[in-house]
């Protein structure tokens, strides 16, 4: 994941909690791609965006996990 994704704001902590259970950061990734493309209406240049990713770096990460 990007630094980006994965750092708050100062003023967003606790927000975010890691469950006992821990994560998948795979699948947490590829949510994300998936809620950036519906927030975008499927426009991939603005899902890079809204993700801060290059369109190029958004195409193969979508590519990697077989997303349309």
């Amino acid at each position: 994941l990007s630094p980006h994704l994965v750092s708050l704001p100062t003023d967003a902590t606790g927000l975010l909690h890691l469950p006992p259970e821990g994560i998948q950061p795979e699948k947490l990734e590829q949510d994300l791609l998936r809620q950036a493309l519906s927030l975008a209406h499927g426009n991939k240049s603005s899902a890079a965006r809204l993700l801060g990713l290059s369109r190029a770096t958004l195409l193969y990460r979508l590519e990697k996990y077989g997303i349309e």
